[in-house]
C-alpha cells in the first residue's frame, strides 16, 4: 500500500463522522482554511518507517500529520472548550476504527502524539495544533529470489 492509499483511508475513515466531510477535511490542501466552517483537518506525510518481518513479510510503518482547527473569536475559555471537544471527537472517532474499516493490510492505526496549541493568533482566524496518527500494515514485499 502506497502512503496515498493510508491518507485516502485515513480520510474515509474520518468522514463516516458527521462533523467532516469533503469541505473541511483534506490531503495536504490548506487552502480550505480560507472558507467559513466549524472545524477543519488537513493530512500531510509525517515519516515512514519499514521493518523486515520475515523473508516475505515487512511492516510499514505510516506516519501522518493531522493539522487540526477550530475558528478562534478571541474568547480564550470558548477557544479552549472548542478545542478540547474537537480534538476529543477526532481521537474518540478513529479508536473505534483502529484498522481503518479494513483498509488492505492495516494492521493497526491510532493517534501517537499531539502538540501544545500553537499561539494565539489574531481574532476572526483559525487556531489548532498538530497531532500525530500511526499507522501500521503488514505487506508482502513480492521477493523473487
Amino acid at each position: 500500500m502506497s502512503y496515498e492509499v493510508v491518507e485516502a483511508a485515513i480520510l474515509t475513515t474520518l468522514r463516516l463522522n458527521a462533523s467532516y466531510n469533503t469541505a473541511n477535511s483534506a490531503r495536504g490542501d490548506w487552502r480550505q482554511l480560507g472558507k467559513p466552517a466549524d472545524r477543519m483537518v488537513t493530512l500531510s506525510f509525517g515519516g515512514f518507517e519499514r521493518k523486515e518481518i520475515s523473508l516475505k513479510l515487512e511492516q510499514h510503518i505510516w506516519l501522518t500529520h493531522w493539522d487540526l482547527y477550530v475558528p478562534w473569536k478571541g474568547d480564550v475559555a470558548a477557544y479552549a472548550t472548542l478545542w478540547t471537544a474537537e480534538r476529543q471527537r477526532v481521537i474518540d472517532h478513529m479508536a473505534t476504527k483502529p484498522r481503518l474499516g479494513g483498509a488492505a493490510g492495516v494492521t493497526r492505526a491510532g493517534f501517537l502524539a499531539g502538540d501544545e496549541p500553537e499561539p494565539l493568533p489574531p481574532a476572526g482566524v483559525w487556531a489548532g495544533n498538530r497531532l500525530v496518527f500511526e499507522t501500521r500494515e503488514t505487506v508482502d514485499p513480492g521477493r523473487t529470489e
